[in-house]
């Protein structure tokens, strides 16, 4: 089973959207794909809250970028 609480080794939306060496829209790409993946890979129950959570965070970051 694939971890979705990482995307491309960062640990939060929060670390991606820090990190120097991408762009604007590289965020924004990275954040799109893994709220995707979190979607589309479903959930047990016992993740449910974690990964209702982590949309809320990347839509956060989202609306972050956009403010930029």
């Amino acid at each position: 089973m694939y971890d979705v609480t990482r995307f491309a080794g960062y640990r939060s939306p929060d670390a991606l959207i820090q990190d120097p060496w991408l762009t604007r829209d590289d965020k924004i790409g990275g954040l799109r794909t893994w709220r995707r993946l979190i979607l589309r890979l479903g959930t047990f129950e016992r993740e449910r809250d974690r990964r209702t959570s982590l949309i809320g965070e990347i839509d956060r970051a989202l609306e972050q970028l956009a403010e930029v």
